[in-house]
């Protein structure tokens, strides 16, 4: 590894465009170590913006061609369809997590919205810088494809670990998959829209995993309390994401 990127990693004084930079090539892998020379964090570093949103603005809007790759820094974005009573809830990126690379590498219209949960930070890579890097650095494009496969691969068996499973351990499962620190910081509804399922049969279970013991419900929040009780509910040996 090289001098630059020993400082870089343990903190030592660089320039903060320099350190986005380096935070996103490392959501790329992540959170592996960059494999990327200073030449390229220089490159992403010219281009590369921050916005910050409030909660409720929208960051990207459906049926529109990707213009740029988002990167979530800190705070929550949800990815909406639909609209109306019919809108649904579709996954939530959280810090690490990005979006928009898939649909600009089809050439595709976005297939859903996407939306500030809370007050939120992402990074921005316009379309033009994306282009250029997969042209002009194939290390890089290389890692950012295999990123790709492993989100889909991630997303499908989420959705297979689902397919016919009483609610009760669903729900445990989204809980489990879902929590930062042991805290989901959001609503029944919310789990009920990842679900795709009614939000009284959703409260109805949250209710009960809460009397329990295993977690405890506050507004906008469930706090999990028995990690290893609600991993059994869930039907899994282990605490996280399948």
């Amino acid at each position: 590894m090289s001098r630059w990127l020993e400082g870089l990693r343990f903190g030592a004084s660089v320039d903060d465009s320099m350190r986005q930079a380096a935070w996103v090539a490392r959501c790329v892998g992540r959170g592996s170590v960059p494999h990327l020379s200073p030449s390229d964090l220089e490159l992403l570093a010219a281009e590369l913006s921050t916005v910050k949103f409030a909660r409720g603005d929208v960051v990207f809007v459906a049926d529109q061609m990707s213009s740029a790759v988002w990167v979530v820094r800190s705070g929550s974005i949800g990815l909406f369809a639909g609209a109306g009573t019919e809108r649904v809830i579709l996954s939530i990126l959280r810090p690490g997590d990005l979006d928009g690379d898939v649909s600009m590498l089809l050439g595709m219209p976005q297939p859903y919205s996407g939306e500030a949960l809370e007050d939120s930070i992402c990074h921005r890579l316009d379309s033009d810088l994306f282009g250029k890097l997969f042209g002009q650095h194939p290390e890089l494009a290389r890692r950012w494809l295999i990123a790709v496969a492993s989100r889909l691969a991630t997303s499908q068996q989420r959705l297979v670990d689902l397919l016919g499973v009483p609610l009760a351990r669903q729900v445990a499962r989204v809980i489990l998959d879902e929590a930062v620190d042991d805290e989901l910081p959001y609503s029944q509804a919310t789990v009920a829209a990842l679900l795709g399922a009614r939000r009284p049969s959703v409260n109805k279970v949250v209710s009960d995993l809460q009397r329990r013991g295993f977690i405890d419900v506050g507004y906008r929040s469930i706090k999990v309390i028995d990690a290893a009780a609600l991993v059994a509910q869930a039907g899994r040996s282990t605490v996280g994401r399948t």
